[in-house]
């Protein structure tokens, strides 16, 4: 017994529910008894309850293991008995016949609860620990339910399980991104903490007041514990209370989060009902739509809230669609604009915004076939302007059924359709509205000609309306006689081949009228390009020979030059170029037509009327890009090229070092981006890289050695024949002289004194030569040049004299620009004497040494001329464009007057620009003028000061680009401030939320993002090829830019380096398709993608140009047939021997 006990005591073991003994094998004839005896007895549920839940919250990562190990084998694993066992021996019989025990047998498999769980009712639901573990299986789908239904995981949740049917299109949509479920989460109120109450601010035993009456954080954050503000102790996160809680309040300090159990903290708050407004306002239009069908106003308002509701325009949920989503809001709007158009019916004449909305959104669904038939159909029912417009963007990009000929019908058509409406027009803006729109289609079709290779037929055009509108002959202007014997005469004095506007030797038409046509001849001109194509490469020979003859036929011919045999549109007759002939009335209109001259020869427009210009941001219009060569869009896109790297494609989509902040701080680089649109004024007509932005230096790079198809020297001779005419006035005689300063300074300053000469009152020439003193390094003379305009200015007309305020600014900025700020500030105090002081005038006794010390009454009494000279322009509608150099001379007053301290300066542009808004007289022009005067005072103050603001010049900046989103000035300098910072999420934020908005992006908004992708990295960096991608593919896929050639040009070369060639020759086709009209875009695949197509794939290419009816000089026809006879002579020869 002895033995016995202490070998039971050597064997005892601690029993804790983590250490279960084996039990002990069951005899044979147990296993195969049946089921008439439990196996084994099952432990009450509770205490597994409690086992399992120590070992949870000790083991909870083991634990799932653990079960997910158990459920996967069966329960009589370890040695331990089971059923299934028994199941497993049993006779067939057995299974078929199972014994069920009744409900009233008393059975240990079973445990029945007849209490039920008190913690329900206090809590609303089952403890969570005596929740067992499981997993649904089955995918979501429910016992008895269709295979259909499934729990709906995103919906459902530990009070509720969601069932939804899938086969219903009710059904919501899963969520796909992580915020899905956030979403659908109530948003809680924050409330502003209220103030504690202090009861005593001065404490007698300190020696200090304080702030903030809380005490003792100090202390605790060095005891290790941790406080809520109220004072009580938050749980730390090793407490043995468990997990630690979320805190209960913001991270704000000064806010806490409202009643939990207050419903009016919630209100039913979340993301998807922020746009609640949104719908209701959508709920107004439509009822108002209802009550008043024919309210055009509603149902554009109702119309555009679509946008609005999609997030594409407006809202608080903004975003750019999805393909999916844009069609689907095409065909929401499209049907409403079919419903509109039907419930107005008998209101045409305003219902030109509902049809061109109709078509706009059609154009996204419908198929070119079903377009261009709606497209006859309406304008034949509106024939209005605006949708002629439309009507020419779609025939010109339609690319399955474009042919030229039929374009340059629908161009004379519809020139025809506006001038007999105009003649039959007796309301004189009326009329002058229809002569805006025909000059827009004479530049229109111009350019068209030139892209398609007519450029001796878009020359000569230009030749006619200018000889035609601004030198007729004197009789006709004084008679008065009708367009069809002013066209007559024309006729003659074309045919008669004497020299035209811009060529050698010109005089005009009015001039040879009066020698009855019988002037000198123009000499001929020879041909002298090689044309010969090499039979081993003979696209690329093509090519060479093709683009030879294009430089060479840019004017058109006469009957004695040496042109080719075949080629019969060398020589323009005036049969040719008749339809176009169209006589403008109006001296506005003929401003007009000046401008669009300047825009077809890829110059700046001067803006000689004050109507905004639709033409400026025309993709069909703004494609010069499509006319230059690689190495001028080298120049285009970067400031230092780098000639050494030798790849396909452009040189500049290689990788460049932008500058460094520093260097952009002195004023380099900061202007490099060379695809400019800004308002043209005297500061940027002679400005320089160093200074501000000019206007000419990229023109002069591409056009001035004739090796364009735009000629320097024929647009030269154009500019000084309207000079010498007095045509445009002195603005265009100071255009000229800055033209000619860029390409030729020395013949620059000889033209000055030639028309100082005839106009010796003109200040402006007096300011533009005083300039051109300055930048060739003549100081003295230029100051020479300004004194004396200025003391003369005085013996002038009133007129004239108006003029003096440009001096005084040149005057001005040349010396802040120079260094000389004392100087400049003796001139700012000279303008009320109307002479420059030789000194400052002081304050006897006080030392002016080191300060600009004036004497007060000079300061006031400059102040106050200032402000009368600006009070009177803005009042005279005409001087209103003195406006903006009075209003920058007083903000430069306040300036150097405050210790040059730009917030002294800004407030007087901030005020002149609201009065400016205020006047509807005011122009734009004058409006946006007014901004890049003030973005230069900020540049100079930038990069002078010791120290400035980046913010200031940022929110600055930022406004201005809100006004006039395609300025490049205003972005230019707004990249220039963020390069600093190494931050380019400010800039893509402007470019993306104003810029190029939705509906509001512009083909220069997309050329400006392209070069920032390509250049506004920081040095080294290069730039992201993905990036680069998406901005081009975004491009060519709006509504903006589908149709611009130019970002096609830039997307076909940036794919040919960067991207594969399959993708490359599918954004070649795709460009091609999308601009058919373009023949340098197709010549691209000649010139460029040689390397990467076939022989078939060029010959199919130089079909379209055939199909397409554009210009070809060497015809390969004849090339492939000479050698298909020289094939089948060899073979021939060969079967022969």
């Amino acid at each position: 017994m002895a033995g016995e006990d202490s070998h039971d005591s050597k064997g005892a073991v601690p029993k804790f529910a983590s250490f279960r003994p084996k039990p002990k094998a069951l005899p044979l004839e147990t296993l195969v008894a049946g089921h008439d005896e439990p196996v084994r007895h099952r432990e009450p549920k509770v205490q597994k309850d409690a086992v399992r839940h120590h070992e949870d919250h000790r083991h909870h990562h083991r634990r799932k293991k653990e079960h997910s190990r158990e459920s996967h084998r069966s329960p009589g694993q370890h040695g331990e008995p089971s059923q299934d066992v028994n199941w497993k021996t049993s006779s067939r019989s057995d299974l078929l016949n199972p014994q069920i025990a009744t409900w009233e047998a008393d059975s240990d498999n079973f445990l029945v609860d007849k209490i039920g769980d008190p913690h329900i009712l206090t809590y609303g639901t089952i403890h969570r620990y005596n929740i067992p573990l499981y997993y649904r299986s089955g995918g979501g789908r429910v016992v008895g339910l269709p295979k259909t239904s499934k729990i709906d995981r995103d919906l459902s949740g530990e009070q509720s399980v969601i069932i939804h049917d899938r086969s219903s299109r009710k059904a919501g949509r899963r969520e796909k991104y992580v915020f899905a479920r956030n979403e659908r989460k109530a948003i809680r109120k924050l409330r502003i903490r209220p103030a504690h109450q202090i009861e005593c601010i001065l404490e007698p035993d300190h020696d200090y007041v304080a702030l903030n009456t809380s005490r003792g954080v100090k202390r605790r954050k060095l005891s290790g514990s941790s406080y809520t503000e109220d004072g009580e102790e938050s749980q730390h996160f090793r407490s043995i209370e468990g997990k630690a809680k979320y805190e209960t309040r913001p991270s704000d300090e000064d806010l806490k989060y409202g009643s939990e159990s207050s419903a009016s903290d919630y209100e039913g708050v979340t993301l998807d009902s922020i746009d609640e407004s949104a719908r209701r306002h959508n709920i107004e239009l439509s009822r108002v739509v209802e009550n008043e069908p024919t309210n055009i106003d509603a149902w554009m308002a109702l119309i555009r809230q679509q946008d609005v509701l999609f997030g594409a325009n407006g809202g608080q949920k903004e975003r750019r669609l999805t393909s999916a989503e844009r069609s689907s809001l095409a065909d929401i709007k499209l049907s409403m604009y079919e419903k509109a158009i039907g419930k107005t019916a008998n209101s045409k004449s305003n219902r030109q915004s509902l049809i061109i909305g109709m078509m706009e959104e059609g154009s996204k669904l419908w198929e070119p076939k079903k377009q261009s038939a709606k497209w006859q159909s309406v304008i034949q029912d509106y024939p209005c302007l605006a949708l002629w417009n439309k009507y020419f963007d779609f025939h010109q990009s339609n690319f399955m059924a474009f042919r030229c000929e039929e374009i340059r019908h629908l161009f004379t058509q519809s020139l025809e359709t506006l001038r007999s409406s105009r003649d039959a027009s007796q309301d004189p803006s009326d009329q002058e509205e229809l002569e805006h729109s025909i000059v827009y289609l004479l530049l229109r079709f111009t350019l068209f000609l030139r892209e398609a290779g007519f450029n001796e037929n878009s020359v000569a055009i230009w030749q006619g309306l200018l000889e035609l509108n601004f030198f007729p002959p004197k009789h006709f202007e004084a008679h008065g006689q009708s367009d069809i014997d002013l066209l007559a005469s024309l006729e003659d004095f074309w045919e008669s081949e004497v020299p035209r506007v811009g060529d050698i030797g010109a005089n005009g038409w009015a001039h040879n009228a009066s020698l009855d046509n019988s002037g000198p001849p123009a000499e001929p001109r020879l041909n002298s390009s090689d044309t010969r194509i090499d039979d081993q490469n003979i696209f690329s020979s093509w090519a060479t020979a093709e683009d030879l003859l294009t430089l060479e036929t840019e004017l058109p011919a006469r009957t004695i030059d040496e042109t080719g045999e075949d080629d019969p549109y060398q020589v323009v007759l005036f049969s040719d170029i008749k339809d176009f002939m169209i006589a403008l009335k109006s001296d506005q209109s003929k401003s007009i037509l000046l401008d669009a001259f300047l825009t077809f020869c890829r110059l700046p427009e001067l803006s000689m009327s004050s109507l905004p210009r639709s033409w400026s941001t025309d993709p069909f219009v703004r494609t010069e890009i499509l006319e230059q060569s690689d190495e001028h869009l080298r120049f285009l896109f970067t400031s230092k090229a780098n000639d050494n790297v030798e790849q396909r494609g452009l040189p500049f989509l290689h990788a460049k070092e932008a500058g460094s902040p520093h260097t952009m701080r002195q004023g380099r680089d900061v202007f490099e981006c060379q695809f400019r649109h800004f308002a043209l004024s005297t500061d940027s007509l002679f400005a320089t890289n160093e200074q501000w932005c000019p206007s000419f230096d990229h023109w002069a790079h591409v056009y001035r050695k004739d090796k364009a198809v735009m000629r320097a020297s024929w647009v030269r001779r154009v500019l000084q024949t309207f000079a010498d005419f007095d045509i445009g006035g002195s603005k265009f005689m100071e255009y000229h002289l800055a033209l000619e300063w860029t390409i030729s300074p020395h013949s620059a300053k000889k033209r000055a004194k030639t028309l100082l000469k005839r106009h010796p009152s003109r200040l402006r020439i007096y300011n533009a030569y005083a300039l051109m003193e300055r930048r060739s390094g003549s100081i003295d003379a230029a100051d020479k040049v300004l004194s004396t305009a200025i003391s003369m200015s005085k013996t002038f007309k009133e007129v004239d004299q108006h003029d003096t305020i440009l001096l005084w600014r040149t005057w001005i900025w040349e010396l802040l620009q120079a260094g000389d700020t004392r100087a400049a500030w003796r001139i700012v105090l000279s303008i009320p004497e109307g002479r420059p002081l030789d000194d400052i005038p002081t304050d006897a006794g006080k030392d002016n040494d080191t300060a600009f010390l004036a004497h007060p009454a000079a300061i006031l009494r400059t102040k106050r001329s200032l402000e009368a000279g600006l009070d009177s322009s803005l009042c005279n509608p005409q001087l209103l464009h003195h406006v903006v150099s009075y209003a920058d001379i007083l903000a430069l007053f306040n300036y150097l007057s405050a210790s040059n301290s730009i917030f002294s300066a800004l407030p007087v542009y901030n005020q002149t620009l609201t009065q400016l808004y205020v006047r509807s007289s005011a122009q734009p022009r004058l409006t946006e003028i007014l901004h890049q005067h003030r973005a230069r005072l900020l540049y100079h103050h930038a990069t002078t000061s010791r120290s400035f603001r980046p913010a200031l010049i940022r929110d600055t900046l930022a406004n201005s680009i809100t006004a006039f989103p395609n300025n490049t000035i205003f972005l230019s300098l707004y990249a220039w401030n963020e390069a600093r910072f190494r931050i380019d999420d400010r800039v893509r934020a402007v470019m993306q939320n104003v810029v190029l908005k939705e509906r509001h992006e512009t083909v220069i908004g997309w050329t400006f993002a392209i070069w920032h992708e390509l250049n506004g990295r920081p040095r080294g960096a290069g730039y992201n090829t993905n990036s680069v991608k998406a901005v081009l593919e975004r491009a060519v896929g709006s509504d903006s830019g589908k149709s611009s050639a130019s970002l096609w040009k830039l997307y076909v070369l940036f794919s040919l380096h960067h991207l594969p060639a399959s993708h490359t020759k599918d954004v070649f086709y795709r460009a091609i398709r999308s601009c058919p009209w373009a023949k340098q875009l197709v010549m691209l695949a000649f010139t460029h993608l040689n390397d990467i197509m076939s022989e078939d794939e060029m010959r199919a290419v130089w079909n379209v140009l055939v199909e397409k009816e554009l210009r070809i000089h060497v015809d390969l026809e004849e090339v492939w047939e000479r050698l298909d006879d020289e094939r089948r002579v060899q073979m021939v020869e060969d079967h022969s021997t």
